[in-house]
């Protein structure tokens, strides 16, 4: 009020991670005599909302931000007709005529609120303030097609190859594939994939998919130990054996392939539990 403010807003974010850091001051002496002084006097808050990224990249977040005054407590806040007005064309509109790159906006509620001391039960203090509740959904379309359906269409061609007889390049195929599910995961963690403590829906689908490829590889190195070591054959000879001869082998291949699949279902069952319950 001393400088002729009535309002001077803040802005923050609810349940946010605040960071202060105050840079000290000193003394730097250069070798040729010259002594400087250098004095630092700021505060710098970082504000970065903890959004919870397990659904990554189909999460929906939820922010609030809150605006109120620095310089006179007495105040009161009230939404004017105007502001209502408005309010409910952005709702009519469906927040198209806001522009958020990258996500979509689902939800947005704005509203005066009184702030009490917390702890001090003797006080009737309250600050006002303003209250915005922003929901957004992250535009995920463009993910999928990108990343996740490719991944999904070598999953499934890596599976299948159980089902191409050994002698028919199996193990080079199962290679190419998985140095190309290798490339794509490469790709993706360099698209700004956020790193956190935990997993979430793209890790463990990449997991699942590493589960599926090295579970095909093992698969074939056993069968490739039986033909050789206990059927005596060569890989390009086991081609002229009759089914007769190797009923062994096809039975191994058959269970294979069911062992594989529950192995495939049971990850992305104990994935999804772990994400979603």
């Amino acid at each position: 009020i001393s400088e002729g403010k009535f309002f001077d807003f803040k802005i923050m974010f609810d349940n946010a991670t605040k960071v202060e850091t105050n840079v000290r001051s000193k003394i730097l002496i250069y070798f040729d005599g010259t002594i400087e002084y250098l004095y630092f006097n700021e505060k710098v808050e970082y504000n970065a909302s903890e959004f919870d990224y397990k659904k990554y990249p189909f999460d929906v977040q939820t922010f609030k931000i809150s605006v109120s005054s620095q310089i006179s407590e007495n105040l009161s806040f009230r939404m004017s007709d105007r502001f209502k007005i408005l309010n409910a064309d952005i709702k009519k509109l469906e927040f198209s005529n806001i522009s958020s790159p990258g996500w979509t906006i689902k939800q947005y509620n704005t509203y005066p609120v009184l702030d009490y001391l917390v702890n001090v039960y003797y006080s009737d203090y309250a600050k006002p303030s303003v209250k915005s509740e922003i929901t957004i959904d992250r535009n995920s379309i463009a993910f999928v097609f990108k990343f996740i359906m490719p991944i999904v269409m070598i999953t499934i061609m890596t599976y299948f190859t159980i089902f191409v007889p050994f002698e028919f390049a199996r193990t080079e195929v199962c290679f190419t594939l998985v140095l190309s599910l290798v490339a794509f995961n490469l790709v993706a963690a360099a698209s700004k994939i956020p790193d956190m403590p935990y997993l979430n829906v793209f890790d463990w689908f990449i997991f699942t998919a590493y589960v599926n490829a090295i579970s095909v590889l093992l698969v074939t190195f056993i069968e490739s130990v039986y033909i050789g070591h206990f059927m005596g054959y060569e890989k390009k000879e086991i081609i002229k054996i009759s089914p007769s001869e190797k009923k062994g082998l096809l039975k191994f291949r058959n269970i294979s392939g069911v062992f594989l699949l529950f192995i495939l279902i049971a990850s992305t069952f104990v994935g999804y539990f772990y994400i979603y319950k």
